[in-house]
């Protein structure tokens, strides 16, 4: 069945090619000359007997033109019955080509291209009515753009709708889309605790090393510079580095959000969930790990990471990061046992970016 819509798509294929050269203008013998160089062509013959999407992508890519040639063609009979037919038939065919595969842009872009040099030639006519010229416009917008746009949208809801269960393919999207679907089969997964292993509590201390780098998070009793060597300035906060030995100053402590100006790490020592918001005491200094909308001091282009220092609330702070750990699926208890690393990342609450280190 799958290899039949192949080679249904390669067969109409070739009268769809034999319309297009009448359309273009040819002759019957060119046009049946080109149909049967498309029917011996070696490369459309494999991929209508193969089971993959690019028979059906050609197929409407030519399905569009020739219907944007038909449309063409009732140009002296703008607003008929004909002209809407031809020209929603367009936007159909491209609907339908984008709904197979991305790649199905480029044969909206060259029926774009055609549309754009169509308008103009309409812009150049004096005796058009400026009325008629936007309604051209609009309904061209409407059609070529809004019904392709509305049908893909429309295929995605049908699909969701449709596709509840779990299957084979989930390995390809993320966790939270996994946790909507539902299945008899694939149950949730559950917890496989390492021997020795504890629950990740509130208060507990802990090193974060990244894994691109091989160095630890770490804090020291020295600030920002008021201004950098280039002119911009600093938030004169504490800094935060990626220091590649271990040292007592990498050590950091989890604590629930709380006030600012206060970074005791307090009595909490509830469990701590995936997904949850956390802020990270520097246990050496007493300070928050911060970030906010600072320029960083060796790459720009990314926020200031420090530990913040309260100057009068000149800075407003930005302390809280979600937990998201990779094994873990959202709300689920974190374990980790001694000598077995635990991979997480630490998303900024306000940029919505994950804390990370570059080399440089």
């Amino acid at each position: 069945m799958m290899r039949a819509l192949s080679a249904l798509a390669g067969s109409l294929l070739i009268p769809c090619v034999y319309q297009i050269m009448i359309e273009m203008g040819f002759s019957s013998r060119v046009a049946l000359l080109a149909g049967i160089f498309t029917i011996l062509d070696n490369s459309l013959v494999i991929q209508s007997r193969v089971i993959m999407l690019d028979s059906c992508v050609i197929f409407l890519t030519y399905l569009s033109i020739l219907c944007y040639l038909k449309f063409y063609h009732c140009r002296n009979k703008a607003f008929s019955e004909t002209w809407h037919k031809w020209l929603i038939l367009t936007g159909v065919a491209l609907g339908c080509l984008l709904g197979i595969k991305y790649t199905g842009l480029f044969g909206l872009a060259f029926i774009g291209i055609l549309t754009l040099c169509d308008l103009w030639q309409l812009m150049g006519d004096i005796e058009l009515a400026l009325v008629d010229l936007s309604l051209h416009i609009l309904l061209r917008g409407i059609y070529l753009l809004g019904i392709p746009v509305l049908f893909n949208i429309s295929l995605f809801y049908i699909h969701l709708l449709l596709l509840t269960q779990s299957g084979p393919g989930d390995a390809f999207v993320s966790k939270a889309f996994r946790s909507s679907l539902q299945s008899t089969h694939t149950p949730h997964p559950q917890i496989e605790t390492l021997p020795n292993s504890t629950l990740l509590r509130y208060g507990t201390h802990l090193t974060l090393r990244s894994v691109d780098l091989a160095c630890w998070l770490h804090s020291h009793p020295h600030l920002y510079p008021l201004k950098y060597p280039d002119g911009r300035g600093s938030s004169y906060q504490q800094q935060v580095t990626c220091y590649e030995f271990k040292d007592s100053n990498n050590v950091w402590a989890v604590r629930r959000p709380g006030d600012p100006n206060n970074a005791a790490i307090g009595n909490d020592t509830s469990p701590i969930k995936n997904n949850d918001t956390i802020e990270l005491v520097h246990v050496a200094s007493n300070k928050l790990l911060n970030s906010h909308d600072v320029a960083a001091p060796l790459t720009p282009v990314n926020q200031e990471v420090a530990a913040y220092i309260n100057y009068s609330a000149q800075f407003v702070p930005y302390l809280h990061w979600r937990l998201d750990v990779a094994s873990s699926w959202p709300g689920d208890l974190i374990f980790w046992s001694p000598g077995q690393p635990l991979k997480l990342k630490l998303i900024h609450e306000q940029s919505k970016q994950a804390l990370g280190v570059r080399e440089h």
